[in-house]
């Protein structure tokens, strides 16, 4: 064994008894990228359980030097990757469609609660996060539990909660021709949808179930 769950994050939330996230740690130094991947390789269905019922663990304090690595040991879990396709923040590919940074916006762009890909047919099941370089000053990523939220809203809104679900929402864009690395929510059209031309575009956009317009400056809502 060379991970223990046994000192969580003084951090951590606590909802319903379990700790948010829950925290391993490895028990000797010097536990690298190849031992941690062989330990989640091995008890993977057990760590996605765990993943569920806490909705979030963090691997604090092991040997992990580069984005590589950090794929390697994300590879472990044995999860299926998908194409950064829909998404609205500019970012740049490090490790083929596994790695990619979290955001090319300069450091004072607010980037706020949300789920990734909400807009999309199909979000991601999983997210992981690695911070590779730690920032001067901030640079923290907050996480919280969509199970509490809904919960929060349900009970303090709970006619405002049925009438959304009952009605969905509708998410509405404005996606520029270029990417804009100064918006957080900045990226083109043409990097949305891995397209060259506005059929390519629209053809992706049909497929993700959603209706366009077309605008002069290049744009589309």
């Amino acid at each position: 064994m060379v991970v223990s769950a046994s000192n969580q994050l003084p951090e951590a939330k606590n909802y319903s008894g379990k700790p948010f996230p829950l925290t391993y740690r490895p028990k000797e130094k010097g536990i690298g990228a190849f031992r941690l991947s062989e330990w989640i390789s091995a008890n993977k269905d057990k760590l996605k359980k765990t993943l569920q019922d806490h909705g979030a663990v963090l691997f604090r304090g092991f040997d992990l030097r580069s984005p590589e690595e950090q794929a390697q040991v994300i590879s472990s879990l044995g999860l299926k990757t998908m194409p950064y396709v829909g998404g609205a923040a500019v970012r740049n590919k490090v490790v083929g469609d596994l790695i990619m940074t979290t955001n090319e916006s300069p450091p004072q762009e607010p980037i706020p609660f949300h789920h990734e890909m909400a807009q999309c047919p199909e979000p991601p099941s999983h997210l992981a996060f690695m911070c590779n370089i730690p920032a001067q000053k901030g640079g923290a990523t907050p996480i919280l539990r969509s199970s509490a939220v809904y919960d929060y809203f349900k009970q303090k809104h709970p006619k405002f909660c049925q009438k959304m679900e009952s009605l969905g929402v509708k998410y509405v864009r404005i996606m520029p021709g270029e990417d804009d690395p100064k918006s957080a929510i900045g990226r083109s059209w043409r990097n949305t949808f891995k397209a060259n031309t506005k059929e390519e575009a629209e053809a992706e956009m049909k497929k993700q179930g959603s209706s366009w317009e077309w605008m002069d400056n290049d744009c589309v809502k």
